[in-house]
């Protein structure tokens, strides 16, 4: 993953909270001076060809049958990493404060803290994962730390795109994006919240709900391919190439 570029998305990610309005204008200022990718410019010439000699091209859901299974591990690791967001940032600080009675000032200032450190550390750890690897990157901080915070959004950025084949890269990538942010960043403060009213003075519900949350992103990272290095042109899935290099193998 290129440096500028980790950068530009690590604003983008912590860039709402220092400056919510200003962030949109900047974002599309950025989007219009990124070309497209030779990849993606040069599979849609070969669909385009394609499409002319066989004519339409195959629905969506079409597409996303044969994808089931890459799909379902992107969706698994962007909840993991996604619900630690929300319950952070959108439900803990008001818990932190009426449960524990701690100075809201104190709460704030600490979310600030870990955003300063989120914003250098998704460039580095998108750099580490293009030396070593996505996947062992994602696995070993998820362990460490605890669960995929949004440091990973560098190493999940470039992860997830690369599970999926050029001609849907992009649907697929955002589709999962949206339902992941719906699911785990609705629901993991809706469920917390429901918890702790049921269970009050505990500190108990709300570490359920990020271990659960946590437990879901380590799981599918577990089961998910390493896709660094792999032709981003080609036509299958990561997890179809690696299921058609094992049937060669048996068959040789």
């Amino acid at each position: 993953m290129d440096f500028t570029l980790c950068t530009l998305a690590a604003a983008l990610v912590f860039g709402p909270l220092f400056f919510p309005n200003e962030t949109p204008a900047v974002a599309l200022a950025i989007r219009t001076k990124v070309k497209e990718s030779p990849v993606f410019e040069e599979t849609k010439e070969r669909r385009a060809a394609l499409s002319a000699v066989e004519g339409a091209q195959p629905n969506i859901l079409v597409e996303a049958r044969r994808s089931t299974k890459s799909f379902l591990l992107a969706l698994g690791i962007r909840m993991g990493e996604n619900s630690a967001v929300y319950l952070v940032k959108g439900f803990m600080v008001g818990w932190v404060v009426t449960t524990t009675g701690t100075d809201s000032s104190v709460v704030t200032t600490g979310i600030m803290i870990g955003t300063v450190i989120g914003f250098a550390t998704v460039p580095f750890f998108g750099k580490l994962s293009d030396r070593v690897g996505r996947r062992p990157v994602f696995l070993a901080f998820t362990i460490v730390v605890g669960g995929p915070l949004p440091n990973m959004y560098g190493v999940e950025s470039s992860w997830l795109v690369e599970l999926f084949v050029s001609k849907h890269r992009y649907t697929f990538m955002t589709t999962i994006k949206e339902i992941g942010s719906v699911v785990s960043g609705g629901l993991a403060p809706v469920i917390a919240a429901a918890l702790v009213a049921v269970i009050t003075d505990s500190w108990c519900p709300v570490a359920v709900v990020l271990i659960l949350f946590a437990g879901c992103g380590l799981l599918e990272a577990y089961f998910a391919p390493e896709p660094r290095g792999r032709d981003l042109a080609a036509e299958a899935d990561v997890v179809d190439d690696r299921a058609d290099g094992r049937s060669a193998a048996l068959v040789r």
